[in-house]
């Protein structure tokens, strides 16, 4: 489906739907739980090709296209748990964070800007000042979160930015997964006109002037082991993030782990999509 530009209420659920989507949300996380809000959520959306449009995250006004996008679907059918650990780090990373300067985070793989709208919404709840720098190569789900972020009134902290990262001097293809808008991987190019620039990540946040990043989560289907690899190899260690949310999927873990651990940082969990990782301080990491 495009993208749908109405203003942000136009597709809110009302009457029984909005009723059984409360009713979804409160429901509890055990297995049973899980079942009853699939089959509710399938419900409230019956017969309703449309997006739907939902505050979530503390106060995030977001347009959601459950049957396009993975995040979306689990936002929508479970928002009081989505995340719920990762959510945990990033907000007591946030409250460890200097109060000095705004607090930098960087959403690698943005997706619809679920990450970049609820670090916003945790720092204000703490009255910190931040500012989000909210990368995603795909068109569509850029448009998506840009959406997000502007009827969230988020704009003047978060900068959407279209990028590929990766190695330096390579070119890849972007192939889109199927029903899932999020699912994005970097290929190899087979034809130069498909090809799309891919730059390191430390040359991103340096031109964007995003250099010493409090916070960075990545999701970018697979290239994490090798972005954080260079990432680490060409900053300084007092420039490198407080926190580390990374996606780990399909094998990763014990790679992103290691990366992590020689950079100085220590896991926090893994709950098998993605891993937690918290810098310790220098006098830590020496030991």
């Amino acid at each position: 489906m495009q993208s749908r530009t109405e203003p942000f209420g136009e597709f809110a659920l009302t009457g029984w739907r909005a009723a059984l989507h409360a009713f979804a949300s409160a429901m509890p996380r055990h297995w049973a739980g899980k079942q009853m809000r699939s089959a509710v959520r399938r419900l409230a959306l019956a017969g309703r090709p449309l997006p739907v449009d939902v505050a979530v995250l503390g106060g995030a006004r977001m347009r959601l296209y459950p049957d396009e996008n993975l995040t979306d679907k689990h936002l929508f059918a479970n928002p009081n748990h989505w995340d719920e650990a990762e959510r945990k780090a990033v907000t007591e990373a946030l409250a460890g964070c200097p109060r000095e300067l705004p607090v930098s985070f960087i959403d690698l793989g943005a997706n619809v800007g679920a990450y970049a709208l609820m670090a916003v919404f945790a720092a204000r709840a703490m009255g910190r000042a931040i500012r989000v720098l909210a990368i995603e190569p795909g068109s569509e789900a850029r448009r998506r979160m840009s959406f997000n972020v502007t009827a969230s009134g988020c704009g003047d902290a978060i900068t959407v930015m279209g990028a590929a990262i990766g190695p330096a001097g390579s070119s890849w293809e972007i192939i889109a997964k199927a029903r899932n808008l999020g699912e994005l991987q970097l290929v190899p190019a087979s034809e130069p006109e498909n090809q799309v620039p891919v730059s390191p990540l430390a040359d991103v946040l340096m031109h964007s002037g995003f250099t010493r990043p409090d916070i960075i989560k990545i999701d970018i289907e697979g290239l994490e082991s090798i972005v954080l690899h260079d990432y680490f190899n060409a900053v300084a260690p007092e420039a490198l993030p407080r926190l580390i949310i990374a996606e780990t999927r399909g094998g990763r873990s014990l790679e992103i782990a290691t990366l992590c651990a020689a950079a100085g940082y220590e896991r926090l969990f893994d709950n098998g999509r993605n891993g937690a990782f918290l810098r310790m301080p220098a006098s830590q990491t020496a030991r």
